[in-house]
């Protein structure tokens, strides 16, 4: 007959599982703490893409800019996006969301989209992880204070220090209703805040479409918003016009068109020592020494030939 364990021991037992599972838990469920983000955007001015128009906005009138990182296939993106969509509701924020691209299970994402989120965002984030404004990156669906709408909230208030000026756009629609002329022009004032520090500033033209219905995506989201169809890079003049295809709709007709603006930021140079004269004097002490010993040396063979 076996020996029972005594009632101490399995109560010891039980403690340190409870203590180890406990320990687990709170790990997995641990916020990720916000990380700063490789440089500030903004802009948002939108039109839509079917019919020709002008928008021009005042610095003052641009909403924050949300990128959401984000996969069909992706259960924690429901809550992420869920607060997101309150926010934005609140405060105006254009929401912005980038799927995962070479996704078997997603057929949202785009090469330049990848391109763009990998190297703005610090390379290898996963789904959900939103960048604000470009200043700062919140992963994953645990909030780090109350609850997420609180955290998205807060974010969206922090913004680049851009001043006065405008944001300013006309879109040409050519009669194919497939193509048109994007003209852009960036109206700032140079010497203030953000544009003085900044090495350049970016110009992007961002394609979504608002709207994509994927049923077969397994988060049950459905009608998937704001979709990036295309990126492109109008470069760093503060003005000047592009001869653009637009990109195929997933359906419906609602593509939209949105200007946008990043900061540049002027590249670290490895601080190299200024040796200057303090450098030289070594060789200068050197060569001091070197024709001393030489001199003395002539001196020694000519009195030795006298």
């Amino acid at each position: 007959m076996g020996v029972g364990m005594r009632p101490s021991v399995r109560l010891a037992i039980c403690l340190v599982l409870a203590l180890v599972l406990c320990t687990i838990s709170v790990n997995a469920a641990a916020p990720t703490p916000v990380k700063e983000g490789n440089g500030a955007i903004f802009g948002g001015a939108m039109l839509n893409a079917n019919s020709s128009g002008a928008n021009e906005t005042p610095f003052e009138q641009l909403p924050a800019i949300v990128e959401d990182y984000t996969a069909t296939w992706c259960d924690n993106c429901v809550y992420v996006e869920e607060a997101l969509h309150h926010v934005s509701e609140e405060t105006g924020a254009l929401v912005m969301h980038f799927h995962r691209n070479n996704d078997t299970e997603d057929p949202f994402g785009i090469s330049e989209g990848e391109s763009w989120w990998q190297r703005r965002n610090n390379d290898g984030v996963a789904p959900p992880t939103i960048a604000v404004n470009g200043i700062n990156i919140q992963a994953g669906s645990v909030p780090n204070g109350n609850n997420l709408e609180e955290d998205y909230t807060n974010l969206v208030a922090i913004k680049p220090d851009i001043g006065s000026g405008d944001s300013q756009f006309i879109w040409h629609l050519a009669s194919d209703n497939s193509s048109g002329a994007f003209i852009w022009s960036l109206q700032p004032n140079w010497e203030h805040g953000d544009f003085a520090s900044a090495a350049s500033v970016n110009n992007y033209l961002f394609i979504i479409e608002e709207t994509s219905t994927y049923s077969e995506g397994s988060n049950g989201i459905g009608d998937y918003p704001n979709v990036i169809k295309e990126i492109i890079d109008l470069g760093t003049e503060s003005e000047g016009m592009v001869n653009i295809t637009l990109p195929d709709a997933w359906d419906g007709n609602d593509l939209q068109l949105v200007l946008i603006h990043e900061f540049i930021l002027p590249e670290e140079v490895d601080e190299i020592k200024d040796e200057g004269s303090e450098g030289f004097l070594p060789s200068i002490t050197m060569l001091s020494t070197s024709l001393v010993a030489l001199i003395a040396a002539m001196s020694r063979k000519n009195y030795s030939t006298k």
